[in-house]
C-alpha cells in the first residue's frame, strides 16, 4: 500500500512537471515580445488567457492566447514624441517612422484607456535558461 501511493505521489509530480510553461510565463514572454516590437511601452495587458496549450514534441509547446490591451498613451501623442525624436541619418525619417505605421495598421489611431483584443499563436521552447519564444523551422523551397 505505501509502494502503491508512492508510486502515485511520484506520477503526479512528474506530470506536473511535463505540463508545459505555466500562464504566468507565457504571459510574461507574449508582453516582453508586444514591448519589443514596438520600443517602448505603449500598453497594458487588462486582461489574458489561454486558449489552447499543445505539446507539439518533447519541450516545444504551440499555445493560442487571447490578450486585451489598454493604451496607456494616444496614437497622437506617440507620433508627437517620435517627430521630436527624428535624427536625420542615412536611412532617413521613413526609416524610423516604420514603427508608428506598424502601430497604426495594427490598432488605428488609439487614445489612452482604449483597449484592443487579440488572439495569436506563439511557440514556447524549453531550454536550459528556462522558457522562450520560439518560431518553428520553416521548410525550405527546394
Amino acid at each position: 500500500m505505501r509502494r502503491g501511493c508512492l508510486a502515485l505521489l511520484l506520477g503526479l509530480l512528474l506530470w506536473g512537471c511535463s505540463s508545459g510553461p505555466g500562464e504566468d510565463e507565457i504571459k510574461q514572454l507574449v508582453m516582453a515580445r508586444l514591448q519589443a516590437e514596438f520600443g517602448q511601452s505603449i500598453a497594458t495587458p487588462a486582461e489574458f488567457s489561454v486558449l489552447d496549450k499543445s505539446q507539439q514534441q518533447e519541450g516545444l509547446y504551440r499555445i493560442e492566447v487571447r490578450y486585451t490591451l489598454r493604451f496607456v498613451k494616444d496614437f497622437d501623442e506617440l507620433q508627437g514624441e517620435r517627430d521630436a525624436d527624428v535624427v536625420y541619418d542615412g536611412n532617413g525619417k521613413f526609416h524610423q517612422d516604420l514603427t508608428m505605421m506598424t502601430l497604426q495598421s495594427r490598432y488605428g489611431e488609439f487614445h489612452m484607456g482604449d483597449t484592443r483584443q487579440e488572439e495569436t499563436t506563439v511557440w514556447l521552447v524549453k531550454t536550459e535558461q528556462g522558457w522562450r519564444l520560439a518560431q518553428p523551422v520553416a521548410a525550405k523551397a527546394g
